[in-house]
């Protein structure tokens, strides 16, 4: 049985309070709804807004799996610090994060300095780990 025919084919949920709530694009894919529209290629290892509800999104790289593990490990940690979370999509060799602030479903300010963080672990676990 798919998704769609359990949960019906509407991609965002009215709460009491008559706003839309975010359904993310891998449920509404497997529910039968249309992806959200992305551009055909992402650049890797550089953010990208995106709408949708509007938010960032990365795709980073890696050639050695024991890096990007290195690299998941320092951003869960980052994240846990700031109280400040992404989603973390591991496909490996790649890791997609997207980040914005659910309750706004908007990018914050936060969300951009979440963003520079992440681009800041990604330049040191590269050059420290790369070597190695």
């Amino acid at each position: 049985m798919k998704l769609n025919e359990i949960f019906g084919t509407r991609s965002m949920k009215r709460s009491t309070s008559g706003t839309a709530s975010y359904v993310p694009p891998l449920i509404r894919e497997f529910a039968g709804d249309t992806p959200v529209e992305e551009p055909e290629e992402l650049v890797p290892n550089q953010w990208n807004e995106l709408r949708d509800p509007n938010r960032l999104v990365c795709t980073f790289e890696f050639d050695d799996p024991h890096i990007l593990r290195r690299f998941v490990t320092e951003v869960l940690d980052f994240q846990e610090d700031a109280q400040h979370h992404g989603t973390l999509l591991v496909d490996v060799p790649t890791i997609r994060v997207e980040v914005w602030t659910r309750d706004i479903n908007d990018v914050t300010e936060l969300d951009r300095e979440y963003a520079a963080e992440l681009t800041d672990i990604y330049s040191d676990v590269m050059g420290v780990y790369s070597n190695v």
